[in-house]
């Protein structure tokens, strides 16, 4: 599997105030994958934002998308986001710690090999190596 096309895609649900720019796997990931392009974004996130999640989904294969996930929060951009990875042909991972009912429902569309659902944050570096890895 070519290293260059690949993308690690990381969305998060929260309120605006108690978001973390330095996850603990978001920083170990990024110090051990420096070649593996590393995209965040939350529910608070404009509208030129998606427009470069777009172009970079466009240009990538595999993606490895990450949700940290709350039921109390709106979805802003996450859901465009998600929608056009679960339509998307090729390989797409989803990687999902929390739950919300909207994402829930839409992540049923994705092959059940393709979707990790996980306990804690924890867990995240684990099942994405186990994704990197496995071509």
């Amino acid at each position: 599997m070519d290293n260059t096309s690949r993308l690690l895609f990381y969305g998060e649900l929260n309120n605006g105030l108690d978001y973390s720019y330095q996850k603990d796997w978001a920083v170990s990931f990024k110090a051990r994958y420096k070649h593996i392009p590393f995209f965040d974004v939350d529910n608070h996130s404009d509208q030129s934002m998606l427009t470069y999640a777009k172009q970079l989904i466009e240009e990538s294969k595999p993606i490895v998308l990450v949700l940290s996930l709350n039921d109390a929060e709106e979805l802003g951009i996450i859901k465009t986001i998600v929608s056009i990875l679960v339509k998307k042909k090729g390989e797409m991972f989803f990687v999902k710690v929390g739950n919300h009912p909207m994402l829930d429902k839409m992540l049923k569309l994705v092959k059940k090999e393709m979707l990790f659902e996980l306990e804690s944050e924890d867990q995240i570096i684990p099942i994405i190596e186990k994704i990197l890895n496995h071509g």
